[in-house]
């Protein structure tokens, strides 16, 4: 990397060479089945996708990249292998735009071949025999949307509808799992969220019917890839308040659940030992990882394991399956399960030693602090989790700086951002606030119908828990996030009192928002999670003023606070108006704030000429807006 990589904030030097070029490999997924490993490699001129053998430690020196494509200019989701082509289906785009259909990348000439052309593609399967691929398509017209399922033939092209989806049971995100002659797909029922539920559909005869009990709310629900046997498979759900596994009789509907934890499954995958189907899961403890191989006819627990940090399960095969793990400390290390006895859990690459110390620069504390109001599950004040991370050497109480993560925190897991900010001398607090994942169904329920209410007093409570624990005003702590996490954080410096009856401030000093959300009821109408909004906010056709209220830009003028806002141009998920009228608007005020945006981004700003812009333009101004 050149001179740029080079920034500085209030006499630091932080060098983001080693955050950016020093391991520069993302997005890794196993190919059991073609004993490939799959991942991209970041280059100063693009993004590579790349494969190595599956079974040899990971080496980029091995690494083959498939064609020039440079993949910072498109999506790449959800990888499977394709045996018939020798190839990899995946769900992606051409501009960072979430144009998103089917494309089929060969392993062998790396030809990139469109197979689907709709403007949304949820989910897709192919058939055991590979020779159709099963789709859930999504047409909008602003925030009205219909779905269809459909079937490709892949040796004809042709391409046939199944069956469309009703406003009373609507197709979703969720695994297709293809049975005999029949499809397994995920459907809402009323466009709710919180009504999750399959649909056993018949190719023949197709109609569509929920399958599950109606009664029981499901905010997650999910298919796994392999059937127990002729009648059964295995769901994932959160009916009974936390996300269990279950064995479904799809013949009528019932359901057994296999586990029992007061914990949400981060990751579960099916694998075989000797032809018979097992299940991997990971618990999602926000300190560590707990492992378990269970039999999902008997529920027995075959073999259990507590690992560090945060892992993560890839596709499996026969006999073993492959995981990488994050933490707060270490971004990434590769680890093989072994599921024949005795069963091994071991660890197969780590990043280089050199490149850990230079990329983790933080005292990692887990902490919980209170918040207002009382957790009807212990009767005691709750308790927000969190994790701290301090600078090793921390700048004296009149130079302290802290950040606030406004969402999604709380997760044991490396964010470059994180320590980048430390290596500059800001505390980072990573809090897991209300609405969050991980914590269980009615949790994450709790900004239903109340987006930028009580959310945003557990975010004050954060700041107030640093204001005392080093010392610090609150202008010297800030608040930044991306996305929902955006929309939070200019929602915190913009925020009006009372908030559902609470006179609850902070004096936040500064802030730090991407691809935020501005306007509830424009981004409703503009973007393409319609249904997100009406979950979390609630519905601007029959909530306008609420929804206006609890909007940012309707209370710009309260903005004290230096602001920096960054935004894709590709955005769909967050258009990229939402940020423009933000600006048209605070520059009419006169505020204080900088606005830069990138040109061909969308959601995700990717590559490093990106986040070398990024950065520069966030310390620069910082470090003149709160000297």
């Amino acid at each position: 990397m050149a001179e740029s990589s080079i920034v500085t904030y209030r006499g630091r030097q932080i060098d983001l060479a080693p955050y950016l070029q020093g391991f520069p490999y993302s997005g890794f997924e196993s190919l059991p089945e073609a004993n490939l490993l799959l991942y991209f490699h970041d280059r100063p001129d693009r993004r590579l996708l790349k494969v190595q053998p599956l079974d040899r430690p990971f080496d980029p020196a091995i690494g083959r990249a498939l064609g020039d494509v440079d993949w910072n200019t498109r999506s790449f989701l959800a990888p499977e292998y394709d045996r018939r082509h020798h190839a990899i289906l995946f769900i992606g785009d051409e501009a960072n735009d979430e144009i998103f259909n089917v494309y089929r990348l060969s392993l062998d000439s790396a030809e990139l071949t469109r197979l689907t052309d709709v403007p949304y593609v949820f989910t897709f399967a192919l058939d055991p025999d590979q020779r159709f691929l099963a789709y859930a398509a999504r047409y909008a017209d602003g925030p009205d949307t219909r779905g269809e399922l459909r079937v490709r033939d892949l040796a004809t092209g042709e391409d046939r509808l199944v069956i469309a989806d009703t406003p009373a049971l609507r197709f979703t995100w969720g695994n297709l799992l293809w049975g005999d002659g029949h499809l397994l797909a995920a459907i809402n029922l009323e466009g709710d969220r919180n009504r999750s539920n399959l649909a056993w559909i018949d190719l023949s005869a197709p109609t569509l019917a929920p399958l599950l009990d109606t009664r029981p709310q499901r905010s997650m629900l999910s298919v796994l890839d392999d059937w127990v046997d002729e009648r059964a498979c295995l769901v994932v759900s959160n009916e009974s308040g936390y996300m269990q596994v279950y064995r479904l009789d799809i013949t009528d509907g019932t359901s057994t659940r296999l586990t029992d934890e007061p914990y949400d499954y981060r990751s579960v995958q099916t694998v075989k030992r000797n032809g018979r189907v097992l299940v991997a899961t990971v618990v999602d403890r926000p300190q560590d990882s707990p492992l378990r191989l269970l039999d999902p006819c008997s529920g027995e627990m075959l073999w259990e394991h507590v690992a560090e940090g945060s892992v993560y399960l890839m596709h499996s095969g026969e006999e073993r399956l492959y995981a990488w793990s994050t933490s707060l400390a270490e971004k990434w290390a590769m680890w093989r399960l072994e599921v024949n006895e005795p069963v091994r859990f071991e660890r197969v690459a780590s990043m280089p030693p050199e490149i850990l110390a230079a990329t983790s620069h933080a005292v990692v504390e887990r902490i919980s602090y209170p918040t207002f109001d009382v957790d009807p599950s212990t009767g005691q004040t709750r308790q927000i989790h969190a994790f701290l991370l301090i600078p090793r050497e921390l700048p004296p109480p009149e130079r302290r700086q802290a950040f606030v993560l406004a969402f999604y925190g709380g997760a044991n897991a490396y964010r470059q951002d994180f320590q980048i900010l430390v290596e500059a001398g800001f505390i980072v607090l990573s809090p897991a606030v209300r609405g969050s994942f991980g914590f269980g169904r009615d949790f994450y329920a709790l900004i239903d119908k109340d987006l930028g209410g009580n959310e945003m007093i557990d975010l004050i409570y954060g700041g107030r828990y640093l204001q005392e624990r080093f010392g610090l005003s609150p202008r010297q702590i800030g608040v930044f996030g991306g996305s929902h996490g955006g929309y939070a954080t200019v929602r915190s410096l913009t925020l009006p009192t009372p908030i559902n009856g609470r006179d609850e401030s902070f004096d936040w000093g500064f802030g730090w928002a991407h691809a935020g959300f501005y306007d509830i009821t424009t981004f409703w109408r503009d973007c393409n999670i319609p249904d997100w909004v009406t979950q979390k906010a609630g519905d601007p056709r029959t909530e306008r003023e609420k929804l206006l209220d609890r909007s940012p830009l309707t209370h710009a003028e309260r903005l004290r606070a230096p602001l920096y806002l960054t935004h894709g141009d590709r955005d769909n998920r967050v258009p990229v108006a939402e940020s423009r009228a933000l600006v048209a608007r605070l520059r009419e005020l006169g505020k204080d704030f900088r606005y830069d945006e990138f040109a061909g981004h969308g959601h995700q700003l990717k590559g490093i000429a990106a986040q070398q812009r990024l950065w520069q333009g966030l310390l620069a101004y910082l470090e003149e807006a709160t000297s």
